[in-house]
């Protein structure tokens, strides 16, 4: 219950400095979570950060607040959420009231237009850093899921041909009239799918039994 606390304290803090000092929107704080608790703190890998980033992005609502609570929730349960979201949110809050205050004498203002317009400038890099980062994560994961689906489907042909092979022989060896055409197995190799002609009815139950005996036991 402390560390729960404790960690929901520290991501309180983290969010609330990035939310006082980050410009640039949810992707440049992406890359100071990144940095923070994937690099540093070695709280999550990337991967998982990426799949966070897919979820909050999907469901209705501010991507990066999104993103804040499932990640503090991850790590120090609805109170590590609940300290996340008020961290990221809060400066928001305050820093647009005040601007809202003074919006008449700042929004003409030289020196403020300049600032901003530094800040957008180098928020470019951090932005792009982030998607450089996570980007390459997500072409490597997806690389990494199809060349294991190959070798499934490959594993899956070999199989194909020694139940074809075993089929033929216990045909035979029952002595049926029909021809063997293919053998599939499912994705899963839940299931085992064999075509066939003949030229009337035949009583294969007795194949059935054989070949469910020599499926079933490997």
């Amino acid at each position: 219950m402390k560390d729960r606390v404790k960690k929901g304290l520290e991501l309180f803090v983290f969010f609330f400095k990035i939310g006082c000092f980050t410009f640039g929107g949810g992707w440049s704080i992406l890359a100071q979570m990144e940095q923070e608790f994937v690099d540093k703190r070695k709280w999550l890998t990337k991967s998982e950060l990426l799949d966070m980033v897919a979820v909050g992005r999907s469901v209705p609502g501010i991507m990066i607040t999104n993103i804040s609570m499932i990640f503090g929730y991850s790590v120090g349960g609805v109170f590590g959420g609940f300290c996340a979201v008020l961290g990221i949110t809060t400066p928001a809050i305050l820093i647009l009231s005040i601007v809202t205050m003074f919006y008449s004498k700042l929004k003409d203002n030289v020196w403020c237009a300049s600032a901003l317009r530094g800040i957008r400038s180098a928020v470019v890099p951090i932005i792009a850093s982030a998607a450089f980062s996570l980007g390459k994560e997500a072409f490597k994961t997806k690389i990494s899921v199809a060349a294991d689906d190959d070798m499934k489907l490959a594993e899956n042909k070999i199989r194909e041909k020694e139940a074809f092979n075993i089929c033929l022989r216990k045909i035979k060896n029952h002595g049926l009239p029909m021809r063997l055409i293919d053998v599939e197995f499912t994705f899963d190799v839940n299931k085992i799918i064999f075509y066939f002609t003949a030229d009337g009815r035949i009583d294969f139950r007795e194949l059935v039994k054989d070949l469910a005996a020599v499926f079933r036991s490997e």
